[in-house]
């Protein structure tokens, strides 16, 4: 969805899907890694479990998921826009951790 966003121009579209891919990502490696998941409403109780994983990529992993998470409330409570230029930070991060999970779990 966040690329469908993406091909439309539809900044917002990419910001909220990217992040749900991002928090979905995350409950992957802890749940594949731990057997555990964020079961909070604070998502970066993931980045916590994330940090736990004595892995080097882990940690690269947790500072961008973080980074990702903590544009969550702006995105999905703030009352502009997001420009195409954040959702494209946004996007590029959020293919990252997709690129860090995926090799981290083979």
């Amino acid at each position: 969805m966040m690329e469908e966003a993406e091909s439309t121009s539809n900044g917002d579209g990419v910001a909220v899907n990217g992040i749900r891919a991002a928090i979905s990502s995350c409950d992957a490696f802890t749940v594949a890694k731990l057997g555990l998941r964020s079961r909070g409403q604070n998502h970066l109780e993931g980045v916590s479990l994330i940090s736990g994983i004595p892995a080097a990529p882990a940690s690269t992993l947790a500072t961008l998921v973080q980074g990702v998470l903590g544009k969550k409330a702006e995105v999905e409570y703030g009352e502009q826009e997001v420009t195409l230029a954040a959702a494209a930070r946004i996007a590029h991060s959020v293919r990252n951790i997709g690129t860090l999970v995926t090799s981290m779990l083979r």
